[in-house]
């Protein structure tokens, strides 16, 4: 099932609405190191992450206006609600698995589909309640960092905070790993189809009437749901418009917005916070091949998205014109600060 929501436009019931009416006033930077707390206090990681601090691109909470406190308390309140109806839904669809006597035997695996949005579009009505039919409320990069915890960045970028979502699953009558446990083992939606044809012992079809079928390019993880490892023949490929990424054991490629190549050991550093491109060169430049070769092969990009990435080192603070703009004249608001930026696709 795809639920469209939490997305934008932000707009929950009333009744889920009022239970979070409060709880942001605390704002995103208590926000964000209570929900560090609560990762390290599950023992969430293998171990402890080195968290990036605040992007200079948001405010301290206490930095903004009490107009701008004001709203993006109750945007991320209608955020929540969005979340909670979410559990509501996949409650009754769980119940109603339950009862039918099925619930033992079924396999649900709940995730989302990337990181946080971060992506600050005109939102219209911000004196209404956002369960008012006339209004319509975006998303904010001050709370989407908070939602990313620990990781760097959002939806669309290739980092850990645009590319790596929890997953959950929950099978009692075929899963093997101890209940509660947690696996950082990754895997991709990819393989999500030649899993479920495995445990259910299912055949992909190599031809179909009228149609030309490509190779199904994901990778069966059936031996982690029997408590087994897993190991990839290849690597992860990512990628969204001037934004790339490969993961391939325990290393990790990535850019941002048409830089250059950086380089991370995700298992040492979670959070991406040592770039280790300079220091390991020929790394880099073998999984470029791979990721342009992934890219064209695999992918079937455009070849002005697969042209080799600038050299150096790319020391500039990120910036996207659809960002939340904080410093804006108070008398403009957010949202609209944010709509007179500049659109570089305009160029």
């Amino acid at each position: 099932m795809a639920f469209n929501a939490p997305h934008a436009p932000l707009q929950p019931l009333r009744e889920d609405y009022e239970k979070y009416e409060e709880l942001y006033e605390k704002g995103w930077d208590e926000i964000h190191a209570a929900r560090i707390a609560r990762q390290k206090s599950m023992a969430l990681f293998d171990h402890n992450v080195d968290v990036p601090s605040r992007p200079e691109h948001i405010p301290a909470w206490k930095d903004l206006s009490a107009a701008q406190r004001n709203f993006e308390v109750r945007r991320g309140a209608a955020y929540a609600a969005l979340v909670d109806r979410l559990d509501q839904e996949i409650g009754r669809i769980v119940e109603d698995i339950e009862q039918a006597g099925e619930l033992d035997n079924t396999i649900i695996l709940f995730l989302s589909d990337n990181g946080a949005c971060p992506y600050e579009r005109p939102s219209k009505g911000r004196e209404l309640f956002p369960y008012d039919r006339a209004s319509n409320w975006n998303d904010s990069t001050g709370w989407a960092w908070a939602r990313n915890a620990p990781f760097r960045m959002y939806k669309q970028n290739q980092y850990e905070g645009g590319s790596s979502t929890p997953a959950v699953v929950h099978w009692p009558a075929g899963l093997k790993t101890k209940a509660g446990s947690t696996v950082s083992t990754p895997v991709h939606i990819i393989d999500i189809l030649p899993t479920i044809a495995e445990v259910t012992q299912t055949d992909i079809p190599s031809a179909w009437p009228k149609r030309d079928l490509t190779n199904v390019s994901g990778e069966s993880f059936a031996s982690l749901l029997a408590g087994g490892p897993f190991s990839r023949e290849n690597p992860i490929f990512l990628h969204f418009q001037t934004d790339r990424g490969l993961r391939d054991g325990d290393w990790k490629i990535v850019n941002l917005q048409g830089g250059p190549w950086e380089l991370y050991n995700i298992k040492q550093d979670r959070a991406e916070q040592t770039n280790l491109a300079d220091k390991y060169p020929e790394r880099v430049k073998s999984m470029e091949k791979q990721w342009t070769s992934m890219g064209t092969d695999t992918a079937h990009l455009m070849s002005r998205l697969v042209k080799p990435l600038p050299k150096g080192n790319n020391d500039a603070a990120p910036i996207h014109w659809e960002w939340s703009d904080y410093q804006s004249d108070p008398s403009t608001t957010i949202s609209e600060a944010s709509a007179k930026r500049e659109n570089p696709k305009r160029k």
